[in-house]
């Protein structure tokens, strides 16, 4: 559990640096876009977690095809 908490945090802090770099050019400082958008970095790292755990779920369920031996077709 500790790792996917792990990794929410690195998807949050990355989707929390883009919300940033649009701060620097000016845009989204309304109190409006910044609750939006606040809540937009909330739901982009939640869906981000669970797509990048859910393809290492997939590729440890294919039970690392590309490198077993047991696939050998002779």
């Amino acid at each position: 559990l500790g790792i996917i908490a792990l990794s929410f945090a690195w998807f949050y802090h990355f989707c929390t640096g883009i919300r940033h770099l649009v701060w620097d050019t000016g845009r989204w400082f309304s109190i409006s876009a910044i609750n939006l958008s606040g809540w937009g970095a909330v739901i982009c790292s939640i869906a981000f977690t669970a797509i990048f755990w859910m393809s290492i779920y997939k590729c440890n369920s294919l039970g690392g095809a590309m490198y077993n031996n047991d696939l050998r077709t002779e």
